[in-house]
């Protein structure tokens, strides 16, 4: 499965809900929407009806996991006050963390991270999802926290290697900062990131690759 397809789903089915007691539908409905829509306000009404911050979809998708990628921080403080589970993970095995790391939400990331969210992990990390995306701070932010740069996807690539493949300069100079292997091999296809800037004909990138010691 590659990195698009497991990004977060957002699914508008709220009859979805998990573990939601004895909230009726209409509640799960305001939670649902709350927490995408970063609304506290509608988010601190709903928890005090009774739902669980740990209320999820049919994915796994938690109320947290859903403002953090609304970049709400006061929503996803709030759900961290009332116990929500800050490293839960939906049925993709993504975070909260890596929905902040995704759409490149650095305060939300900072919150998270003083709560105990994990940066490491094995499989997909919350750097390979910054770098996909082209998130330049959020790939410096995550470095300058801990993040493994030299993280190897369950694809063989590199947080570098997907900046360098989706053409993002900034992010490749972010993640060039931290000193990575910039030139890591993948053992089944023999993919450099050089290499797949190549291929894709970006210049830039290629330039910026050989002038940090990639070399053919």
């Amino acid at each position: 499965m590659n990195l698009m397809s497991r990004a977060l789903v957002v699914s508008m089915a709220f009859s979805g809900f998990l573990g939601a007691g004895n909230a009726n539908a209409q509640s799960l409905e305001d939670s649902w929407r709350a927490a995408l829509d970063g609304n506290l306000p509608a988010l601190e009404k709903v928890i005090e009806r009774g739902n669980s911050p740990d209320t999820s979809d049919s994915n796994g998708n938690t109320l947290l996991m859903l403002a953090a990628r609304s970049g709400s921080v006061p929503a996803v403080s709030y759900l961290i006050s009332q116990k929500a589970a800050v490293n839960r993970r939906n049925k993709f095995g993504d975070t909260a963390l890596m929905a902040a790391a995704l759409l490149g939400h650095v305060e939300v990331a900072k919150v998270l991270l003083a709560n105990g969210a994990e940066i490491n992990s094995d499989g997909w990390s919350r750097l390979h999802y910054a770098a996909f995306e082209g998130r330049a701070r959020m790939v410096k932010f995550l470095l300058d926290n801990g993040a493994a740069k030299n993280a190897i996807a369950p694809n063989e690539f590199t947080p570098l290697m997907f900046a360098v493949r989706n053409g993002h300069t900034d992010a490749a100079k972010a993640l060039l900062y931290g000193d990575p292997d910039v030139n890591y091999r993948t053992r089944s296809g023999g993919d450099t990131a050089l290499r797949l800037a190549q291929k894709k004909g970006y210049e830039p990138v290629v330039e910026l690759l050989k002038r940090a010691g990639a070399v053919e």
